[in-house]
């Protein structure tokens, strides 16, 4: 069996990104939004059920395709025994076990080798499961991090079944384990009317909640990550790491603005309401992109779909590119102009000196 094959494996539960072979356009809700794998078909694909609501089959080794990438292996009990995070000290480390090529015995789990513990210079390598050596992947210093979206602390959400248009909406504040362990594969949930509940999100590949508001969760390297393979082919090998497709635009901005390069400084300069819009398909929207309307930021790189990867000092989103612009580059003594937009200067000012009438 392939290093980075998941056969005879059970994946029910196990929650996914998209992957090198994707051609779903936005049906995942954007790159970055997380599903949970809720059937294996047994036949190259799996089913999932993703956090922002749609359903759909996806290749997971049939016809050599590779729609999907493993996020967290953890919620189907996936388990490292007396391997320690050197980080974290957890005494079990669950889901992909990361282990340092320069250093001995130096083991993280799934969390702090995205959070960026240890040395990001180290190379590493990815072991998906207890019985396998690893897959060597890339130095983290000189790799791109994707930020996850979904059913994370602080989303808003109905239960999955409750497809009123009154429905009742509740707000994750904690992931959990229903079982022994750190499986992450329910979530509790305070309801409008002030009652709690816990709800599956992987456990036994059940998923009792859709995202109404989603959050960020956890920032991962996409280029590091498995490919889930639930067939016996060894296509897998050399797809793990690989860079995920994305979907073509189906319609290009006519907005005559300057179009920001890579390196280059820009803004959002659109209200919240507008990038709530905006967002739908892009990556979607969450709360905390909020703090950075008005700030400066740095073109990381471009998507294929045209949206931008904007670098706020490590903290990165992807936006629509309408919702952007380049911010130019003053010297001491241009000439310059307000712009008569007094509503968006000052939504612009939040984030400089306070607006004066």
């Amino acid at each position: 069996m392939d290093e980075s094959s998941f056969t005879a494996i059970n994946v029910e539960g196990f929650r996914v990104v998209r992957g090198p072979d994707w051609n779903k356009g936005e049906e995942d809700g954007g790159e970055g939004h997380v599903g949970s794998v809720e059937v294996d078909n047994y036949n190259g694909t799996v089913t999932v059920q993703w956090d922002m609501g749609n359903t759909g089959t996806y290749f997971t080794g049939a016809d050599r395709k590779y729609e999907l990438i493993v996020l967290d292996s953890a919620p189907a009990g996936i388990k490292h025994e007396d391997r320690p995070c050197v980080a974290c000290e957890a005494s079990v480390i669950y889901g992909t076990l990361w282990l340092c090529q320069e250093c001995n015995s130096c083991y993280m789990c799934n969390s702090c080798y995205s959070f960026d513990h240890h040395d990001i210079t180290h190379p590493c390598k990815r072991v998906d499961r207890p019985t396998c050596d690893g897959v060597a992947v890339d130095k983290r210093s000189t790799s791109i991090k994707i930020r996850s979206m979904g059913i994370f602390v602080g989303a808003v959400v109905r239960r999955r079944d409750d497809v009123r248009s009154a429905a009742e909406f509740g707000t994750v504040t904690e992931v959990i384990s229903l079982e022994d362990g750190d499986k992450r594969d329910a979530v509790n949930v305070t309801w409008q009317d002030g009652s709690t509940s816990t709800c599956m999100v992987g456990f036994q590949g059940k998923i009792d909640l859709v995202c109404v508001e989603e959050m960020p969760g956890l920032e991962y390297y996409r280029e590091h990550m498995a490919v889930l393979d639930t067939s016996s082919s060894s296509e897998a090998s050399s797809k793990a790491g690989s860079r995920a497709e994305d979907v073509e635009p189906e319609s290009k901005p006519i907005d005559p603005k300057p179009k920001p390069k890579p390196g280059d400084t820009v803004c959002v300069d659109v209200q919240e309401t507008t990038i709530r819009e905006l967002q739908w398909g892009h990556g979607g929207w969450n709360k905390e992109m909020n703090h950075y309307i008005g700030k400066y930021g740095k073109v990381n790189h471009i998507e294929k779909n045209g949206d931008y990867v904007i670098d706020y000092s490590g903290t990165k989103f992807r936006f629509n590119p309408e919702a952007i612009r380049k911010v130019p580059s003053l010297k001491f003594g241009d000439t310059v102009k307000l712009i008569e937009d007094a509503q968006k200067a000052q939504m612009l000012q939040q984030a400089h000196d306070p607006w004066k009438n």
